[in-house]
């Protein structure tokens, strides 16, 4: 196998964004939505379009946000922070205690 036909293991911040966004998913099982103040059933497009709607500056695509939602790759900054405002935890909830 050549290194672009091989699979990479995914980054530890990756995995770890993806275990606590999930975890936040499973004891948030409805949600409001903002724009018409319905309770919706809490999935990943759910979460995409509040966090759409509680931050304008959120720019991720679609495709990006299921990446980011299953460990595919390393949320920015930025994503971290709009998450961390919509489910009302602390960006660092999104972060390991330790590197190793």
């Amino acid at each position: 196998m050549t290194a672009h036909t091989q699979a990479s293991k995914p980054h530890i911040a990756a995995s770890f964004f993806s275990e606590q966004l999930a975890a936040l998913i499973e004891d948030n099982p409805r949600v409001r939505m903002l724009n018409t103040g319905r309770t919706r059933t809490t999935k990943p497009l759910t979460v995409y379009k509040l966090i759409r709607d509680h931050c304008p500056e959120f720019k991720t695509s679609r495709t990006q946000w299921y990446r980011l939602y299953h460990g595919e790759r390393a949320p920015r900054v930025d994503e971290v922070y709009c998450v961390a405002k919509v489910f009302g935890v602390s960006p660092r909830y999104f972060l390991p205690d330790t590197t190793d």
